[in-house]
């Protein structure tokens, strides 16, 4: 969640197990922090866990995650000039040694997705059930709106 989300989310909780007056236990700073403290608690959490937002760090959290995803059996390929990730996880290996690779597949890209830029492209095979993804890849872009090629 995002910070926004996350005080929301708090508040109708409050107002949902709130023995005494919601209004009163909202306007109490000690049970439901103001926006600033939610926004610095928030970016405290972003930053130990996913680090700051340049590229720089980027490619050390990348291969972080690239160590902990082999583990669980699922492959992340990081290329770092310009910045390109391509995720395969075990039930998409399983779908591309099918014979449903060969006939039809779909590809959905949505890009600004985040604060980095992301472009995330979804490759997808036709099945009878439906889509079946086949493969994730990320493409990251430079600060200034600039593409590194």
């Amino acid at each position: 969640m995002i910070a926004a989300a996350a005080k929301s989310y708090h508040e109708f909780s409050i107002m949902e197990n709130c023995e005494e007056d919601a209004y009163v236990a909202l306007a109490n700073a000690q049970r439901n922090p103001l926006d600033r403290q939610v926004s610095h608690l928030y970016e405290q959490w972003r930053l130990k866990n996913y680090g700051s937002r340049d590229s720089n760090n980027l490619i050390d959290i990348l291969k972080r995650k690239q160590t902990e995803l082999q583990a669980l059996n699922s492959n992340l390929c990081i290329k770092e000039n310009p910045i390109i990730c391509v995720l395969v996880t075990p039930i998409m290996q399983r779908v591309y040694m099918t014979e449903l690779v060969n006939e039809m597949i779909f590809i959905d890209t949505s890009g600004s997705c985040d604060q980095t830029n992301t472009c995330i492209t979804f490759i997808f095979v036709a099945s009878k059930v439906g889509a079946l993804p086949i493969c994730i890849i990320n493409r990251y872009y430079v600060a200034f709106g600039t593409y590194r090629y």
